[in-house]
């Protein structure tokens, strides 16, 4: 399985450009999977990755880790189906993007694991998740 593996792959890179020069695709070509070396096993199980707070993905340690799966535990402030997931911790809030349309209620506490991005905030990449609880809807920042 070569899902969050990380590898090493030699080849040429080459570089598409519009017509203004401007770079809009890359791609590496190689001579095969012999030029593929894997620096460290995959992941069988996602929902075995330690599990991280919203707040620990903004971190600077973490920049090492865009790309890979990230896996948390948050509740569900909004969903919407086979498009996305806002879901909150202790620590924060995350936007997680997802193709999944499995129901979900405010309020439910899910894993959630998807590749760790960050578009002016982390966010996490075709996340999948589970439902593991339910409780009560997230507070509004003005209740208490």
């Amino acid at each position: 399985m070569l899902v969050n593996t990380p590898l090493r792959a030699r080849g040429v890179c080459t570089v598409d450009v519009n017509d203004r020069g401007i770079p809009i695709g890359v791609h590496l070509l190689s001579p095969g999977g012999f030029a593929l070396n894997v620096l460290e096993p995959g992941t069988a199980d996602p929902y075995s990755l330690p599990t991280q707070s919203i707040q620990a993905l903004s971190e600077f340690a973490s920049q090492k880790d865009f790309g890979r799966l990230a896996h948390i535990r948050a509740v569900v402030a909004l969903y919407r189906p086979g498009k996305s997931i806002f879901v909150k911790d202790a620590t924060g809030s995350l936007y997680m993007e997802t193709r999944l349309e499995t129901p979900l209620a405010v309020g439910d506490i899910v894993d959630a694991v998807g590749f760790l991005g960050n578009n002016d905030a982390p966010d996490l990449a075709r996340t999948v998740y589970r439902t593991v609880g339910g409780g009560p809807a997230p507070r509004a920042r003005g209740d208490r």
